[in-house]
């Protein structure tokens, strides 16, 4: 159960930081508001999916199959968003990749 609530917590914050640039991309990098607004509707996609994992799927044995058939939904919107985000930092100007210590 932690794992799931971590998940939505974790898109909930990605939702929140695409608005926030969004709001940037407006003024600043119109051509990077396109690309910022596919991956929020995406990310939005997930989190009802994702949702979607929280009741029974269906009764009857198929539930571990159509679990696991959301669960490749999900990642695929992710990695969909991902590319999106990637348009986006180009738009702007900046490196989409994460700098790690």
């Amino acid at each position: 159960m932690a794992l799931f609530t971590q998940a939505q917590n974790a898109l909930t914050d990605a939702d929140r930081q695409l608005a926030e640039l969004q709001g940037l991309a407006q003024g600043n990098w119109p051509e990077a508001r396109d690309p910022l607004t596919r991956a929020r509707n995406t990310l939005v996609r997930a989190q009802g999916q994702l949702r979607s994992l929280s009741v029974p799927l269906r009764t009857g044995g198929g539930q571990d199959q159509a679990g696991q058939s959301v669960i490749g939904q999900i990642y695929k919107s992710l990695d969909s968003s991902r590319n999106e985000l990637d348009s986006a930092a180009r738009a702007m100007g900046v490196d989409p990749k994460l700098r790690t210590p």
